[in-house]
């Protein structure tokens, strides 16, 4: 209770990133630019110019994919879907 000294806070009112300054590869898609960073996979709107929400950690078809580590990103345009190489392998 706040009585106590605790504050009350819904998922989603804070949120905390990794270290994203180390970018190791770029790549340039259909609307966002892609930065394989150390910390994960930064998303910036080429056109609306703003940063959306990073890849850290994904949910793939069957498990989730720690995309901490990336060193390359490309983006393929024939799926219009981005490839991550991370320090672990592909995801």
């Amino acid at each position: 209770s706040e009585s106590s000294g605790q504050l009350q806070y819904d998922e989603g009112d804070w949120v905390s990133y990794a270290d994203f300054q180390h970018v190791t590869d770029i790549a340039v898609g259909r609307d966002e630019v892609y930065f394989a960073t150390t910390g994960g996979v930064l998303r910036y709107h080429r056109y609306k110019h703003y940063w959306k929400e990073p890849w850290v950690i994904v949910r793939g078809r069957t498990e989730s994919v720690d995309l901490r580590g990336a060193t390359n990103v490309d983006y393929l345009p024939e799926t219009d879907e981005v490839a991550v190489q991370t320090i672990k392998g592909y995801a």
